[in-house]
């Protein structure tokens, strides 16, 4: 296979312990898929392994030991949710659940015992750092979009407890970085579509009750979000003008 036609490897990661890393591999930009597209993981050094042909629509997440994978991929609009273990050989996967729409970003829970997905409710406008999903669509066709639908977090229990939404409606979800098991760090909007997103602020969301506290409103856009579970600190980048 000639190298020029070969996807480019995206989204690394690399396990805590600095042993073994992975990334995905897309198709070239513009063409098909030509058979290496994928999910890839194995120890550094070493020829890594294939662990899906399928590709994530966002980058996957990787748990704080760096024992299992959380991974999304995305099928006519609607999102798989599963887990790869990377402890044993030929270790299978599990599937956590699906969800209509599109994943934008997924991540583990502070406490590792559930995986939190933000996702683009089907008919959109799915905006988001991590995504840029070409839209398939025939040109005798126009594309629909339903501006009074955004982007809702939700959480998948991997202990078979099923999945639920964390947000409503009428908040969209660009962007999350987990605090510790009952809050997590978001960027949200309270209104959908492009729009919304250049005009998101910085938010602490009580999985409980689904409430959010604004923590900080910027002039402008707000990206790059991290949480510090041990310190409580949060971290992002402001755009301006």
């Amino acid at each position: 296979m000639s190298e020029a036609l070969q996807g480019i490897p995206q989204w690394p990661m690399v396990a805590p312990d600095g042993s073994s890393a992975g990334f995905v591999r897309m198709p070239p930009y513009g063409a098909g898929p030509n058979g290496d597209e994928g999910l890839y993981w194995g120890r550094i050094g070493e020829t890594p392994e294939r662990l899906s042909e399928l590709v994530p629509s966002a980058p996957p997440a990787l748990d704080r030991e760096g024992g299992r994978l959380a991974v999304a991929f995305v099928e006519e609009e609607t999102t798989t949710i599963g887990i790869f273990s990377l402890v044993g050989d030929d270790a299978p996967s599990v599937r956590l659940g699906t969800l209509a729409g599109s994943a934008q970003q997924v991540a583990w829970r502070a406490d590792g015992k559930a995986v939190l997905a933000v996702v683009a409710e089907p008919g959109s406008d799915s905006d988001s750092l991590t995504s840029g999903t070409r839209r398939e669509q025939s040109h005798a066709d126009p594309f629909v979009t339903s501006p009074g639908r955004g982007q809702r977090l939700w959480q998948l229990d991997i202990e078979g407890q099923g999945a639920w939404a964390v947000t409503s409606p009428e908040l969209s979800i660009w962007e999350i970085a987990p605090l510790d098991p009952d809050v997590t760090i978001c960027v949200c909007s309270s209104g959908s579509g492009e729009a919304a997103w250049y005009s998101a602020w910085i938010g602490r969301l009580d999985h409980a009750s689904g409430r959010v506290e604004v923590l900080y409103r910027p002039n402008w856009q707000v990206m790059g979000l991290a949480a510090d579970p041990v310190s409580g600190r949060v971290a992002f980048v402001e755009g301006c003008e």
